[in-house]
């Protein structure tokens, strides 16, 4: 079975889905190609789809911190 990683980019910070046998990967909101060992993983998933839902909910608890932290 394949595991999925939820790695963040280090030049802009989005969310990607990588697969675990993948050694590289490209950002799709800045185009930057990075190392999955050079990146930070902050999530496994054993399905894309699992991974997808754990993306979507780190995407609501960072909008929501900046909410707050608005003055």
């Amino acid at each position: 079975m394949v595991r999925y990683l939820v790695v963040v980019c280090s030049r802009c910070g989005g969310y990607r889905v990588v697969s675990g046998v993948q050694k590289t990967f490209r950002c799709f909101s800045c185009g930057n190609v990075s190392s999955l060992k050079q990146e930070l993983v902050v999530a496994y998933a054993s399905s894309a789809e699992e991974a997808r839902h754990v993306i979507a909910h780190l995407k609501i608890s960072r909008a929501a911190k900046r909410e707050t932290s608005k003055p």
